[in-house]
């Protein structure tokens, strides 16, 4: 009697040794060479695979990338807010000059009253 479970078994190890030898198109093309090798040691059946793998590391040009996005949407907010106290500035200076007017031609009212008087 034959074992079942041996074909299976021997498939996967095929595949992981398929894996193995595509490793440096793989790589060439800009794939995961940790998920690949965690393929490979999966098929073999090795337990904790993950703890024989190192960490993924960032990828510097993608972090700078980020980093850059980030600074850049800092910037705009610190501009809005600019624009939003100047702004601020201005409704509050319009209010002033407003009522410099209202008192200038009360004022005027006043004195033209009085000149009248005299």
């Amino acid at each position: 009697m034959s074992d079942p479970t041996a074909v299976t078994k021997q498939q996967k190890l095929a595949r992981g040794q398929f894996i193995l030898q595509t490793l440096q198109p793989l790589q060439l093309a800009g794939g995961d060479i940790r998920e690949a090798m965690r393929r490979v040691y999966e098929s073999a059946d090795i337990e904790d695979v993950d703890k024989l793998l190192p960490q993924p590391q960032p990828n510097p040009a993608q972090e700078m990338a980020m980093q850059l996005d980030m600074a850049g949407k800092q910037a705009d907010i610190e501009a809005k807010q600019a624009k939003a106290r100047r702004d601020d500035a201005e409704a509050q200076a319009t209010v002033v000059d407003s009522g410099l007017t209202v008192a200038q031609a009360q004022i005027g009212a006043m004195t033209a009253g009085y000149s009248d008087a005299a």
